[in-house]
C-alpha cells in the first residue's frame, strides 16, 4: 500500500510538471500568436479543416472534464476517507477516556487494600473482662458453700478461702467503632483523591511519609500486578524501575513519558492509578488512619 501510494504521488506529480510545461508553451505561443500569418502558413488544424479541428476539440474537452470529474471525485473519496479517520480516531479516544474515567473513579482496588490492611492490623480483639454478673453468683454463693464448715477449722478456711470470679471473653465495643471511624476515614480520603491527570500531577504528595515499608509493602506489590496485567508476563527489572522513580521522588509527568516505550498508550493511565495509590498512602500516614 504504501509503495502504490507513491508511486500514485510520483504519477500525479508528474501529471502537474507537464501540465506546467504545457501552459508556459502555450502562454508564450499566444503571446505571440498572429492570426493572419497563422492562416497564411496554414500548418495549424483550425485553419487547414475547421470541421475536424472541432470534431478533435470536442474529444479533448470530454477528456478534460472525464479528468476533472475523476479529480474531484478522487478528491471527495479521500476528504470522506479522512473524516472517517478522524472520527474513528475521536472514538476511540473517547472510549479510552471513559474506560479510564471508570477504572480510576473505581475504588475498589483502593479500598480492598485498605480494608484489608484494616482487617489484619484493627480487627476487633477478644478482651479478658470480669463477668460482673457472675461475680455477684459467687458472692451470694459463697455463704451456702461454707455451711458445711462448722467447726473452727472450717471457720478459719472459710475466712482464708478467695471468692474465685469467673473469667469470660466479650468483643470490645470501642474498637468496633474504631474501626467503623477509620473505614469511614478512609472513604472520605480516597474521595479527595483526584482522577484526572491535572489534579494527580499537581498534588503535594507526602514525600516525606513514604518510606521503605509503604513502597515494598504496598506500592511495588501494585506494581507488579499492574504491569503483568498490561504486558502479559511479569518484569522484575520495570518494577524495580518505578520504584526507584518513587524513591527519588520523582515528577508523575517524567515517569509517564519513560513508561511510554513499554506501555505505550496506558503509560498514563499506570501513573494515573499508581499515584492515586501513593497520594493514598502516603496521606493515609499523615492523617494516621
Amino acid at each position: 500500500m504504501a509503495t502504490n501510494r507513491e508511486r500514485e504521488a510520483e504519477r500525479d506529480l508528474d501529471i502537474r510538471e507537464k501540465q506546467i510545461r504545457d501552459r508556459e508553451i502555450m502562454a508564450r505561443k499566444l503571446a505571440e500568436w498572429d492570426d493572419d500569418i497563422e492562416a497564411d502558413r496554414g500548418q495549424e488544424e483550425y485553419y487547414k479543416d475547421r470541421s475536424r479541428w472541432w470534431f478533435h476539440r470536442q474529444q479533448f474537452r470530454a477528456r478534460e472534464l472525464a479528468m476533472d470529474e475523476a479529480d474531484r471525485l478522487r478528491e471527495q473519496q479521500e476528504i470522506e476517507l479522512e473524516q472517517h479517520r478522524l472520527q474513528t480516531l475521536e472514538e476511540e479516544r473517547k472510549q479510552r477516556e471513559e474506560a479510564m474515567e471508570a477504572e480510576l473513579n473505581n475504588e475498589k482496588e483502593i479500598l480492598t487494600l485498605a480494608t484489608n490492611g484494616t482487617s489484619q492490623n484493627n480487627s476487633v480483639k477478644p478482651k479478658l473482662t470480669l463477668n460482673l454478673a457472675s461475680k455477684r453468683r459467687a458472692a451470694l454463693m459463697a455463704p451456702a458453700e461454707d455451711e458445711e464448715f462448722d467447726d473452727e477449722e472450717g471457720i478459719e478456711s472459710k475466712r482464708k478461702r478467695r471468692i474465685l470470679v469467673p473469667l469470660e471473653y466479650s468483643d470490645n465495643e470501642d474498637d468496633e467503632n474504631k474501626t467503623e471511624e477509620r473505614k469511614k476515614k478512609i472513604k472520605e480520603l480516597v474521595a479527595t483523591i483526584p482522577t484526572d491527570k491535572e489534579g494527580l500531577w499537581n498534588w503535594n504528595v507526602k514525600w516525606e511519609e513514604l518510606d521503605e515499608n509503604i513502597l515494598s509493602k504496598k506500592l511495588q506489590p501494585f506494581v507488579s500486578k499492574k504491569i503483568v496485567e498490561y504486558l502479559g508476563v511479569q518484569e522484575d527489572e520495570l518494577v524495580s524501575f518505578v520504584i526507584d522513580h518513587l524513591r527519588n521522588k520523582k515528577p508523575a509527568e517524567d515517569l509517564t513519558k519513560e513508561m511510554m516505550m513499554t506501555l505505550d498508550e496506558e503509560s498514563e493511565l499506570f501513573v494515573k492509578k499508581l499515584w492515586r495509590m501513593l497520594i493514598f498512602e502516603t496521606e493515609s500516614k499523615t492523617r494516621k488512619i
